[in-house]
């Protein structure tokens, strides 16, 4: 099944096999995003400092800047999850790709985001990093 938000980024090469690892790290953030998204919605109480952990984690990050391309990419996706949009740093040239792995991460914000969605997205980001 299909979630409701991603099925609209469904390509037929969905069920092409893929390496395990690279989707774990991205299926996980996919996942921490959707937590993200009900913690705010659901424990308004804890909303500031959860933010500022957040926050606190981005400050962290190793420079991006000094990846590895595909390690890059992953990075970033760790940081849009993390609300980091403004801390994403990549190359130019390849900025419509970044463009297009931020809105599906983007998407798994919705309230009607369901765990199909996010395992949806984990082969779309992955279908992008391997452009």
């Amino acid at each position: 099944m299909v979630g409701p938000v991603v099925q609209r980024l469904r390509q037929p090469d969905a069920h092409r096999s893929v390496p395990l690892e690279p989707v774990v790290k991205v299926d996980l953030t996919k996942h921490c995003v959707r937590i993200d998204v009900l913690i705010e919605k659901e424990y308004a109480g804890i909303r500031r400092a959860y933010a500022e952990r957040q926050q606190a984690e981005l400050e962290r990050r190793a420079p991006v800047e000094q990846m590895p391309l595909r390690q890059a990419f992953v990075e970033n996706m760790v940081r849009a999850s993390l609300d980091g949009l403004d801390r994403i740093a990549w190359p130019e040239s390849l900025l419509p790709l970044m463009q297009e792995a931020v809105g599906v991460v983007e998407t798994l914000k919705q309230p009607q985001a369901v765990v199909e969605d996010s395992s949806e997205a984990t082969l779309r980001l992955y279908r992008i990093a391997e452009r």
